[in-house]
């Protein structure tokens, strides 16, 4: 209720207001994100886009990808659209593909999820949620734009990362030490992937993700989570009477991910064996040129 009425009113703002302030508002959260993309790639730590809130520095760029996906989340899907392409502007402020050079400079590779710090990963987790929003409902020019991206090079690096750190809790004391951030990241990187295969058989968007992903990723998952839940299932055990709550939603929540996981495993590899099979191009896209590009393709 107060959501979309506050995303309405911004809507019909952006579409209606002055346009010189409207621009003004587009162009300052397009600069933050690219200032927040050099910081990064540079290893400032963000503190280009940073102000004091009270004792403490707070990072702008956090605040404003929170807001970008306020505005998407419900299915907004006029918003969805307006963060990418603002049609009376003088030119167009694409908001998610500066969110995606974002992601991409912070998870360059797997290693630099290992050491990313507490900002830092809250920066990642912030970008991925935005990039689920964008997509549900689904929203299917955005569904395009980001599995055309470097976004799902990133997920998978994530992916990985979530694989390797599962895995290497099975040998630790406490398995449960740090794994909500974990199981976080990963149950987001997963609603994103389901987000972009939502709602139509789009040949486009299965081909891009097809030559990107290797749906053994997500078998993978699977695995590094089943071997860590006769660990966690021990914690549990040893500690019936004490254990805290916060161990048992571990547990569901590892039981959620394997799930996810397996899923998106079974869709993913599916839907490339439908492609190498040469499925044609659904109605929609029968005659376009990126319908007959993916036609030669697997021909």
């Amino acid at each position: 209720g107060s959501l979309a009425y506050v995303q309405g009113a911004f809507e019909q703002y952006f579409k209606t207001g002055p346009a010189a302030v409207v621009e003004a508002f587009f162009a300052t959260i397009e600069r933050q994100l690219v200032e927040a993309t050099t910081a990064v790639a540079t290893g400032t730590k963000l503190r280009l886009a940073s102000i004091a809130v009270g004792t403490r520095p707070r990072f702008i760029v956090l605040d404003l990808l929170r807001m970008l996906q306020l505005f998407c989340e419900g299915h907004n899907h006029g918003m969805q659209l307006l963060l990418c392409v603002q049609p009376r502007l003088r030119r167009e402020y694409n908001l998610l593909g500066a969110s995606i050079g974002l992601a991409a400079a912070l998870i360059p590779d797997v290693e630099a999820l290992r050491g990313l710090e507490n900002e830092s990963m809250q920066l990642a987790e912030l970008l991925v949620d935005f990039f689920v929003e964008a997509v549900q409902g689904p929203c299917m020019p955005n569904q395009q734009r980001l599995a055309e991206s470097e976004a799902p090079a990133v997920s998978k690096r994530v992916l990985l990362y979530a694989q390797e750190s599962l895995a290497q809790r099975s040998k630790d004391k406490d398995p449960t030490h740090g794994l909500n951030q974990v199981l976080r990241l990963q149950q987001l990187t997963c609603s994103m992937f389901a987000g972009l295969m939502e709602g139509r058989e789009s040949i486009a968007v299965h081909a891009a993700l097809h030559e990107k992903m290797d749906a053994g990723v997500f078998r993978g998952g699977v695995l590094a989570v089943h071997s860590l839940l006769p660990d966690l299932d021990s914690v549990v055990e040893a500690g019936r009477d004490i254990v805290d709550d916060d161990k048992r939603e571990q547990r569901k929540a590892l039981l959620s991910a394997a799930n996810d996981l397996f899923s998106l495993y079974y869709q993913i590899g599916s839907r490339n064996l439908a492609l190498l099979k040469r499925i044609q191009p659904s109605p929609d896209e029968l005659g376009t040129a990126e319908g007959q590009k993916y036609d030669r393709a697997y021909e």
